[in-house]
């Protein structure tokens, strides 16, 4: 029986046009359909899903690992981890019609990976990984998926910040949406702050010629009182400064505010670039050296501070792991441990472990690393 679906083949009114039905076809195997969607994210149908800013996508990885603690390890794998230009995690969990999990089992399966995702996620180590996946390219990656106004810099800053805010979006992707998990995804999408939806990616392949298919996709899940309750969820970046960053530091870690105000004004007796974030949520500011976007450090309202080693590799004093490794040693002496796991990333720390005698060792190794950067940019 035809779907009344139909393809004409060739230039219209040439006399050689073709019709061809199509005719809908389930996947050879679920790791086909995860195949395509990382190839071709569009099929995710973003402009169904907000017609006023279609969602574009940026594939951070297949197969992304989900801890069930703090710095744990991986205890689950999801299908697929995309970011849109805001910034919030994209959730994607694939599974063919004829799985009988995704009438319910899916469901329990997506909300282990939000909550602990939420909860657990490093957002540093996912940044570092897929910046060495894409080395010097990353911001043309960014830029091409998301669209060119998107600043590679700040995309991680608000996934941190979505993260946080529990701003996430869960899609459960298959070439056909049962009944029993429309109507779950219904309900979910209109009693949870994130957003849940459900992706139907159709097959239809051509009766009589090899390789030619139409992919169709619907997206489920956009009830009228699911989208009046995400109204004003959104939160839209700020600009942070001085005055703001330390009312807010004080108000949630105020061990911090002296070390956080010792490291402000070390950069600024040195001379040093401080750049204040536009978190929606947290605040932060980098210290960079002078005249360049090589930050170092990166100093936030929630009372930590990271070092940044991912970024780091990019400049030809650090490109090498032995002199990442060399620095992670230097940074023994404070104490600051950096795991050989770690000289990609973008490890992290208490604000209040910088006491007297840590913070003066921890700047004068910064000294060090700022004085090389600044070595390098004028060789240049």
């Amino acid at each position: 029986m035809s779907d009344g679906i139909f393809v004409i083949k060739g230039e219209l009114g040439s006399g050689e046009e073709e019709l061809v039905e199509m005719r809908q076809a389930p996947y050879d195997s679920e790791d086909v359909l995860q195949d395509i969607l990382a190839r071709y994210p569009d099929l995710l149908a973003g402009g169904q899903m907000n017609p006023e800013s279609p969602r574009r996508w940026l594939l951070i990885r297949r197969e992304q690992s989900v801890p069930d603690t703090l710095d744990g390890a991986a205890r689950w794998s999801l299908d697929h981890l995309f970011v849109d230009q805001e910034g919030v995690p994209t959730l994607i969990e694939v599974k063919r019609a004829s799985d009988s999990r995704i009438r319910r089992e899916v469901v329990g399966q997506m909300l282990d990976y939000a909550a602990n995702a939420v909860a657990y996620w490093p957002v540093a180590e996912m940044r570092a990984e897929f910046e060495v996946r894409h080395g010097d390219q990353v911001a043309a990656v960014v830029a091409g998926a998301l669209g060119a106004e998107v600043d590679a810099e700040q995309l991680w800053e608000q996934v941190r910040q979505n993260l946080e805010a529990g701003r996430v979006r869960l899609v459960f992707v298959a070439d056909e949406i049962p009944r029993e998990l429309r109507r779950i995804v219904e309900f979910m999408n209109e009693q949870m702050r994130a957003e849940v939806l459900a992706v139907e990616v159709q097959q239809h392949v051509g009766q009589g010629t090899e390789g030619l298919r139409t992919m169709i996709s619907r997206v489920y899940g956009l009830t009228e009182r699911a989208q009046d309750q995400k109204t004003g969820i959104r939160l839209p970046p700020r600009q942070w400064d001085e005055p703001s960053f330390f009312a807010a530091l004080q108000e949630s870690a105020p061990e911090a505010v002296a070390p956080a105000r010792a490291l402000l004004a070390w950069a600024r007796t040195r001379q040093y670039r401080v750049a204040w974030g536009k978190g929606a949520k947290s605040g932060s500011f980098q210290i960079l050296a002078p005249g360049t976007t090589a930050y170092t450090c990166s100093v936030w309202t929630t009372g930590r501070f990271d070092i940044a080693f991912g970024y780091l590799l990019r400049n030809p004093a650090f490109e090498s792991e032995g002199a990442r490794r060399e620095l992670a040693a230097r940074l023994e002496s404070v104490p600051l441990i950096v795991r050989d796991d770690q000289l990609n990333m973008y490890p992290a720390f208490q604000l209040s472990d910088l006491a007297e005698g840590p913070m003066a060792r921890f700047t004068e190794t910064m000294d060090g690393v700022l004085s090389q950067i600044r070595t390098d940019i004028g060789r240049t």
